[in-house]
């Protein structure tokens, strides 16, 4: 079926809310059409959406602010 789904459909499917499905798309962090003041996703949109939740960004890990830190963070990682 190739019809355009509403945030709220979107909201429904992930689990949050529709005002998150809207700011997401309103800041371009989702793909989306807009249909004059209203958001509508397709299929494709969709499935962009579904493969960025599956696989989200990791954040970079922090610098140690010095020696005893540094240690500490090589040995959690060999502990690993």
């Amino acid at each position: 079926m190739n019809t355009y789904s509403t945030p709220q459909d979107l909201a429904d499917e992930f689990q949050v809310s529709g005002e998150f499905v809207r700011r997401k798309a309103r800041e371009g962090k989702w793909p989306v059409s807009k249909f004059g003041n209203a958001f509508r996703f397709s299929p494709e949109d969709r499935e962009q959406i579904r493969d960025m939740v599956r696989s989200p960004v990791r954040e970079p890990e922090r610098k140690p602010e010095g020696i005893r830190e540094l240690v500490e963070q090589l040995r959690r990682t060999e502990a690993k």
